[in-house]
């Protein structure tokens, strides 16, 4: 009987504790009802917040350049979808690195709305095509970006609405900060990469050829190059462009040297053509020869050759009707109409060392297809100068020796003095330098086995009137070209250009 009692107060507190339970699951699920119906009228436009990337809602955000060298940076977000896109805060990204965050204070950031877009109160709303910017630091504040990588990105609190929706968009956008541009070496030149515009590219030693690229202006290409160390003496380039076009600008940080348009369809008897009609028609082949005192362009398929002084009064004095100057914008461009080219020359005060060359074609619509262009740098040997006199009958003549800057790069049996001893002595040479002032420029091949022997005018220096070759197993003189025959002289020096670094004529 005691058992029977102890079971039934023990079912009777079961029961108890069931009721219990059973009140307080009702009473839980009473305020979770009420909590989840205040959370709903609390966001009755937002049902919840989507994580999305930025290219489902038709929205890009970029910086202007992928490397940046002490310099501000530009940071867009576009629109290019179809929906109107409105963000917040007014500066809703924020730049980070491995070591955190900037503090990016909004009076060091310019704002502007490029296109298709406007500020509504503290909404910024871009709209379909629109492009909204920031330039972060202003000139007046210090570059906070320590050399390194860093990315761009959407901040915490910014909030972004399409279509009446409220999106967290995981954007991010990488760059680097260098403390020096590291340029791709061609020759003395050092392309810069981020400040040109270009497709493919093919670099060797010192030849570099491109490609162009289609541009919100058209199609066409830039190359920036850096100098080193700055140019102070000269500089030659020979210069390939498809196109029929090419421009060429030297200048420091604070000083202009040149401007220089080479144009192979424009020329004393084509003046006024349709341009657009002679693109790609036939490739431009120019040697360019830079210096402070002259630009030298010599167009190699022809021969024809120009010699351009940054003087009104010499150019005028030289090409007399064949020169135009404009004066529609400072500074003046004096144009001059050869026979199978012409060349537009702008000058500066060329004060100090220059620091940058830009190759260009421009850019334009009417450009049918992207140009291609190639370009090596000449390397020059600079002369030492040792006179002699050698009678001939009736005459003194001075003779100009010319050797390597480094003279053990050629080390031969056979000096260059005793060339020229010997090219006296031959009858064809002899007979031609009778009764002229001449110089002689005399320099070998890398394996000796000949020497290259450039006979010039004493008074016209510039111009090689007979260039022969000397074999000195043989003791013979050959005659590779004369005056008359220019082009033939052009493709000579290309061949010993490109075979011993010989980059110049000119003394």
């Amino acid at each position: 009987m005691k058992f029977r009692m102890l079971g039934f107060v023990g079912g009777m507190d079961l029961a108890r504790f069931a009721s219990g339970m059973k009140i307080t699951f009702l009473l839980l699920l009473s305020v979770l009802t009420v909590l989840i119906t205040l959370g709903c009228l609390q966001k009755p436009s937002y049902n919840s917040i989507k994580e999305i990337s930025p290219e489902m809602l038709g929205m890009r955000i970029h910086t202007d350049r992928d490397v940046y060298v002490k310099e501000p940076i530009t940071i867009f977000v576009e629109n290019i979808g179809n929906k109107t896109i409105k963000i917040k805060p007014k500066i809703p990204w924020e730049i980070c690195s491995d070591k955190g965050c900037l503090e990016v204070k909004q009076s060091s950031v310019a704002f502007g709305i490029k296109k298709n877009g406007y500020e509504s109160g503290e909404w910024i709303v871009i709209e379909p095509g629109g492009v909204a910017l920031w330039m972060y630091p202003l000139p007046l504040y210090p570059l906070s970006l320590t050399p390194g990588e860093y990315l761009v990105k959407l901040s915490k609190d910014a909030v972004v609405i399409v279509d009446g929706k409220e999106y967290s968009v995981k954007a991010t956008c990488k760059f680097k900060v260098l403390e020096k541009e590291p340029g791709l070496k061609v020759g003395r030149l050092y392309l810069l990469e981020r400040k040109s515009k270009f497709g493919n590219i093919n670099l060797r030693g010192s030849e570099i050829s491109v490609e162009g690229v289609v541009d919100e202006e058209g199609k066409g290409l830039s190359l920036l190059f850096s100098i080193e160390p700055p140019l102070n003496d000269s500089l030659t380039l020979r210069i390939k462009s498809d196109l029929g076009f090419v421009e060429i600008l030297l200048y420091s940080a604070s000083s202009s040297w040149y401007r220089i348009e080479i144009c192979n369809f424009v020329n004393k008897t084509n003046r006024i053509i349709d341009v657009r009609e002679r693109f790609f028609k036939e490739t431009l082949n120019v040697s360019v020869a830079i210096s402070k005192e002259f630009v030298t362009v010599e167009n190699i398929d022809t021969g024809e050759k120009m010699k351009l002084y940054p003087s009104e009064d010499k150019l005028k004095k030289i090409y007399r009707d064949n020169l135009v100057i404009s004066r529609t914008m400072p500074p003046p461009s004096y144009i001059v109409y050869g026979d199978t080219m012409s060349v537009s020359l702008e000058f500066g005060k060329r004060e100090e060392e220059a620091e940058y060359l830009l190759v260009t074609t421009g850019f334009s619509p009417d450009i049918p297809r992207e140009p291609k262009l190639w370009i090596k740098v000449l390397h020059h040997i600079k002369p030492t100068v040792i006179e002699l006199s050698v009678n001939l009958p009736n005459k003194s003549l001075p003779y100009v020796k010319v050797v390597p800057i480094k003279p053990a790069r050629v080390e031969c049996d056979v000096s260059e003095e005793e060339v020229l001893r010997r090219a006296l002595q031959n009858e064809d040479i002899k007979e031609f330098a009778e009764g002229k002032d001449l110089i002689f420029l005399i320099f070998p091949s890398k394996s000796c086995d000949k020497f290259y022997v450039d006979i010039r005018d004493l008074q016209k220096p510039d111009d090689t009137l007979r260039l022969y070759f000397y074999y000195p197993e043989s003791n013979s003189f050959i005659l590779k070209g004369w005056k008359s025959a220019s082009p033939m002289i052009s493709k000579t020096y290309e061949m010993i250009s490109e075979e011993e670094g010989f980059g110049g004529r000119s003394l």
